[in-house]
């Protein structure tokens, strides 16, 4: 009897232990909202990136599905080993890749709007998809407020 009590109780531990088969829900990241120069600089960078706004009388909207730059900082770490220490700067917005001056830009204002950098393997990677930024001239010849909505990517 003592023998089948063991023999059941080491059968109830089993099937205790025995891993989920269901997956864990995943992060979903939320959308940013962001205001005034941080936005600006992103305005400015989607600009000299070639990005065409659609415009209103007094509004021009910037869309991008994705963004995505990679800064290698080290030389001889980047893309190109240009031997001037500056490193290299590549950008895609959509599915068109930039590099130098407009990259630069695209990459500055990305950082001023608070996109995070989630890796890092010998290059930065900063990301983000669904954005949309609005530069509205509230007065003529007067620029702003802007605004830009985003959900960074890697978080």
């Amino acid at each position: 009897m003592v023998r089948s009590l063991a023999l059941v109780c080491c059968f109830c531990s089993l099937a205790v232990a025995q891993p989920s088969t269901e997956e864990a829900p995943k992060k979903v990241a939320s959308p940013t909202t962001i205001t005034g120069d941080p936005a600006k600089a992103l305005i400015r960078g989607l600009k000299l990136a070639g990005v065409k706004p659609t415009t209103t009388k007094r509004t021009w909207t910037y869309v991008a599905k994705t963004l995505s730059c990679s800064y290698a900082p080290d030389p001889g770490g980047g893309y190109v080993d240009e031997g001037d220490g500056f490193g290299t700067t590549e950008c895609l917005v959509n599915t068109t890749k930039y590099t130098a001056a407009a990259a630069a830009v695209l990459l500055q204002g990305m950082h001023d709007a608070g996109i995070p950098e989630p890796y890092y393997m010998g290059k930065k990677l900063i990301q983000a998809r669904a954005v949309t930024c609005v530069d509205e001239q509230t007065t003529r010849g007067a620029a702003g407020p802007w605004s830009c909505t985003f959900t960074a990517v890697g978080r």
